[in-house]
């Protein structure tokens, strides 16, 4: 994997802004970016975009877009979760796309769990 990126400042707070791409072309791997908080190391929003030379059977394009919030106790949990595949053609019938959005509201976790 190869990256490079920069820093900078979202609301007041740090961000290491990374970029990233497969190492050699023809893997089943994602390139994309990332934004990382500076001082607990979670990560706040991912983007992966899977490589164009993926052999992924009837699959033409997959998208994931994630963005994951802060809570009080400095921990990240998922707020946000899109997944988007657009489906090749296929003999019987034609291609399409399909979405899934999906936006957190509050979650409960019962003790013990996480």
């Amino acid at each position: 994997m190869q990256t490079n990126g920069n820093t900078q400042y979202i609301a007041g707070q740090r961000y290491l802004h990374l970029f990233f791409t497969p190492k050699q072309q023809g893997q089943n791997t994602f390139s994309g970016d990332c934004w990382i908080h500076h001082s607990t190391w979670g990560i706040q929003r991912v983007n992966l975009l899977i490589s164009e030379y993926a052999n992924i059977n009837y699959v033409h394009r997959l998208d994931i877009i994630q963005e994951f919030t802060q809570k009080n106790d400095s921990s990240w949990t998922l707020g946000k979760d899109r997944f988007i595949v657009e489906l090749s053609k296929i003999p019987s019938g034609g291609g399409s796309e399909r979405l899934r959005d999906e936006r957190m509201g509050k979650q409960l976790l019962r003790p013990g769990y996480s």
